[in-house]
């Protein structure tokens, strides 16, 4: 219990500060890298790519860092569940070591596929951003051709790329989540 309790504090101050100085650096720096780029290269990406740079991709990988900082929590708890169950009883330790590695195994497949819908997603996101940046650069001419109607309809599809994808990650990473407790629940 005390051990358990030492190990889950110590968790929160290693994965806070990971979070916290991992975003405070990643949103630094993106906007510096830009600026520090060539003319010829800011040049080459669309206005729309550098703002999903800013705003999606930042906030993703706000999110990875998350989850990067959950998952050292998570370890140190493990850590200090099968060293209390090791000295409880040795041989259902290994039973259960060996158990979850099988289980990462298993679930694994079902994590990449969450990711490859993850990557079809932002693509499906920067297609949008790139179509309503353009829209809105263009309203002027759209309104004054009457083809508003046409865009409106473009970037409705453009948006609705996004949905499914999302929908099918998002239920990937609840499935492999409870799959990973209910299966710790089971073995415990």
């Amino acid at each position: 219990g005390v051990a358990r309790m030492v190990f889950q504090l110590i968790s929160a101050r290693i994965s806070a500060h990971i979070a916290a100085d991992l975003i405070a650096e990643i949103r630094a720096g993106t906007f510096r890298d830009y600026a520090a780029a060539s003319w010829a290269e800011q040049s080459r990406r669309r206005e729309s790519d550098v703002q999903d740079l800013l705003v999606r991709h930042v906030a993703r990988a706000t999110g990875g860092v998350a989850t990067i900082a959950r998952t050292i929590s998570t370890a140190f708890l493990v850590l200090a569940l099968l060293l209390s169950a090791v000295v409880v009883d040795p041989v259902s330790a290994g039973l259960l070591l060996v158990s979850g590695v099988g289980l990462f195994m298993i679930l694994r497949p079902l994590t990449n596929q969450a990711k490859v819908l993850a990557r079809v997603q932002v693509k499906a996101g920067q297609e949008y951003a790139a179509r309503s940046l353009e829209a809105l650069g263009l309203s002027q001419e759209i309104r004054a051709f009457g083809v508003s109607d046409e865009v409106t309809e473009l970037l409705d599809i453009a948006a609705m790329a996004e949905v499914e994808p999302t929908r099918r990650s998002l239920v990937l990473r609840e499935v492999v989540t409870a799959g990973y407790q209910l299966a710790t629940i089971l073995l415990l």
